[in-house]
């Protein structure tokens, strides 16, 4: 009675609770008045056939506005929502080409205006790393920070804040955030990531004077080779600067066997041979560079310096005694020039200490004889060769350029 107050209505359809869609039958104005009185015996009017049909035509065609009703929402909400999808996915397109051209400022807002659309971490990350590489990294940690709270293990991510970390100098914190990169998951080409980043991280340390942080995480390279002979090749040098010399040559040497015309392997193994000190294997590395890269101006110059120790290194094996001895009166030869010509600078006069050892040498490559034995011989010879090297660098200072010969040789021999 309330509702045909409400509507004006004097006739209303009665639907099932279960289903709205069943008819069950019709109420009248009337009907509801007669159930007031209080005769028991009254009867529900019968309504006509005709009378019913047309509620029932009423309802189902209600029932069927509703339906494309919903049916236009729905498909309004899809185009709705598609149209946004590809507007944030235009942005993120622009921004990509925006930041290969370095206009980060520009790349910025296309990525913001992606996300506010989007609101994906794909967006965020790209919107942090463009901030980022803008040198705004105050507003980067935010964005970063968001998406380590809904994936901890984010490899971008977490390789972007140890970077703004190590911009803060805050190393123990940048290294934690690197390693968790290193290990994190990666949407695409992750295991060259994962290496970037380690050597991302070594050039940190070195940088920052942790040198034996650094050997370690290039030591953990050599537990997982990568395939790349590229990077192979950087990680040799990378061992060969932080003084891992044996390991370098390793590297080197195993690439050598899968590429024999790389030359820049072989000059890789050159150097490590050169610092270890085998120098004949050093000239064969350097030779072979050569043969692969004949414009290498720098394996030249090792190579020749290589020949010249060769050449004058009385301790080389395969030499017989008086070859030697040889060569042991040609270095004393060498480094008495050398302080000579230090000494011809200086204005004050020396001291006898460093006259005596003058002295000395002078005499000995005066004796032409014989002597009575080739190795006792040698070996004062080079005793001698030594102190002469050691007032050279006590009087004038480090050896320059044109002494780096006699310098490598001399560091050898004292070994």
């Amino acid at each position: 009675m309330r509702l045909m107050a409400q509507t004006n209505l004097r006739l209303l359809p009665v639907v099932g609770r279960a289903n709205l869609r069943e008819l069950v039958g019709i109420i009248s104005w009337n009907d509801a008045l007669a159930a007031f009185k209080l005769d028991h015996t009254y009867k529900p009017a019968e309504v006509s056939q005709e009378k019913t049909k047309a509620p029932v035509a009423w309802l189902g065609g209600v029932l069927a506005v509703l339906l494309v009703v919903i049916a236009m929402a729905g498909f309004l909400t899809y185009s709705y929502r598609s149209q946004r999808s590809a507007r944030a996915e235009q942005s993120f397109i622009e921004g990509n080409a925006l930041m290969a051209e370095t206009r980060y400022p520009e790349a910025i807002e296309r990525f913001r205006s992606a996300l506010s659309t989007s609101h994906s971490n794909r967006d965020r990350l790209s919107l942090a790393l463009a901030l980022l590489k803008a040198d705004r990294a105050n507003e980067a940690v935010i964005y970063l920070r968001e998406l380590i709270r809904s994936d901890p293990n984010s490899g971008p991510a977490n390789l972007g804040l140890g970077q703004i970390a190590a911009r803060q100098g805050d190393m123990q914190e940048a290294v934690d955030f690197y390693h968790k990169a290193i290990y994190g998951s990666w949407t695409e080409n992750a295991r060259q990531n994962r290496i970037q980043a380690r050597m991302e991280l070594v050039a940190l340390l070195g940088k920052f004077g942790q040198k034996t942080q650094a050997q370690a995480e290039l030591l953990s390279f050599l537990a997982e080779m990568p395939e790349d002979v590229v990077i192979q090749k950087q990680i040799g040098r990378l061992l060969l600067d932080y003084g891992l010399v044996k390991e370098s040559a390793e590297v080197f040497r195993e690439i050598t066997q899968i590429t024999p015309q790389d030359g820049d392997a072989y000059a890789g193994l050159g150097r490590a041979e050169f610092t270890l000190g085998d120098f004949r294997s050093a000239q064969q590395a350097f030779s072979s560079a050569l043969g692969g890269n004949p414009a290498d101006v720098e394996s030249k110059k090792q190579l020749e310096l290589a020949e010249q120790i060769l050449a004058l290194d009385p301790n080389l094996r395969g030499l017989n005694t008086s070859e030697k001895y040889a060569r042991s009166r040609k270095l004393i030869e060498a480094t008495l020039g050398s302080l000579d010509q230090c000494l011809a600078t200086e204005t004050d006069p020396m001291t006898p200490s460093l006259t005596q050892i003058v002295d000395a040498a002078r005499k000995s490559l005066l004796h032409r004889g014989r002597p009575r034995s080739y190795g006792d011989a040698t070996e004062a010879n080079i005793a001698l060769s030594e102190q002469v090297w050691k007032a050279r660098v006590d009087s004038c200072g480090p050896p320059k350029a044109s002494d780096e010969l006699l310098g490598i040789l001399m560091a050898r021999l004292s070994k």
